[in-house]
């Protein structure tokens, strides 16, 4: 168990009309205009993202690092403007990730030049956040300060550098008892003490990366309101068989109670898929979400940094909505 919600968990009008009709029909045209330019604009800056990307020696010129990071931002403000517009709080997710990487790209390449990139970067950050929260509540948007945004970025990545600093130390202390020269007695009997001790280190690696995810999703309700429902959040994967590292795929899915009728559960469903996306945007902070390949066809691991993030194939809450099961959006809720 990762973590267990607040409540626990149970086991003349003719012209007029003729008018208004036409009007309505012009503003959904100039919509679909608006999305069909818009993802035109979308496919032309992954192209130039591409071009930029493949280049091997980009590292070494920050003059197209800066203009990569420019692209990654428009790039980010179509998935805002989608999110905006269809109250789908996974196109917001899709915006933070980009931004995550011009942040990035911007701390592992230090350039003066990339430093306004990094300003915007945090700016959009809190913007994002505040219409999330805005329309998981069904609220007016409040404002929230960039500075809250680096500091909580700031902690987040402490918590998780201190859990990777300590299995470093307890990885180098074992290794140097299994090295350690003596009899045969002595070779064996470190070998056991280097089993048993690795078992417990994966275990207690686990149990830390359980509470990051569970603090997340305590601090997530509590920032979104109580849920309605008694729900639980369970591992998956290496979570589930204590075996984790500090650097591995989140998978885990949720648990909710038993709903009384189709609207009720319909409710509670979307109460914990936002509150999912909350925390995803939260693990986002941590900065080492991958772009996912699938969506975009080019990797930039080798610009950025990668590491804890939610798992790409699926396996959470929010599933994969490319993967329908029953003709139905693939969720782990």
């Amino acid at each position: 168990m990762v973590y267990v919600g607040a409540l626990g968990l149970k086991g003349g009008g003719g012209i007029l009309s003729c008018c208004t009709a036409q009007s309505d029909a012009e503003q959904t045209e100039q919509k679909m205009s608006s999305e069909a330019q818009g993802k035109r604009d979308s496919l032309s800056l992954v192209d130039q993202l591409k071009a930029l990307a493949s280049d091997p020696q980009i590292d070494q010129q920050p003059d197209k690092l800066a203009e990569l990071g420019a692209v990654l931002l428009k790039l980010a403000a179509f998935k805002q403007e989608a999110g905006a517009s269809s109250k789908d709080l996974s196109h917001h997710t899709d915006a933070a990730i980009l931004y995550q990487h011009v942040l990035s790209i911007c701390e592992k390449h230090e350039q003066k030049k990339l430093a306004n990139l990094a300003d915007v970067a945090h700016q959009e950050l809190a913007q994002i956040q505040a219409l999330m929260l805005a329309q998981a509540k069904g609220e007016a948007p409040e404002a929230i300060r960039v500075e809250e945004v680096k500091a909580r970025i700031s902690t987040d990545k402490r918590s998780l550098e201190a859990i990777r600093t300590k299995a470093r130390q307890e990885v180098a202390s074992l290794a140097a008892s299994r090295d350690k020269q003596g009899g045969e007695e002595e070779v064996r009997y470190a070998e056991v003490e280097y089993i048993v001790g690795s078992k417990k280190l994966f275990e207690d690696i686990a149990k830390k990366i359980k509470a990051l995810l569970a603090n997340f999703y305590q601090k997530s309700e509590q920032t979104l309101g109580p849920a309605p429902c008694k729900y639980a959040v369970v591992g998956l994967g290496s979570l589930a068989l204590q075996q984790p590292t500090p650097y591995s795929d989140l998978e885990f899915a949720i648990l909710m109670d038993d709903a009384k009728h189709k609207a009720q559960e319909a409710k509670w469903r979307t109460y914990l898929r936002n509150l999912t996306h909350l925390v995803h945007f939260r693990v986002i902070y941590l900065g080492e979400t991958v772009l996912p390949f699938s969506k975009y066809k080019l990797s930039l691991d080798h610009l950025g940094s990668k590491g804890l993030n939610f798992d790409l194939g699926g396996k959470t809450p929010l599933g994969r909505k490319d993967k329908p099961y029953l003709n139905q959006p693939y969720e782990l809720i």
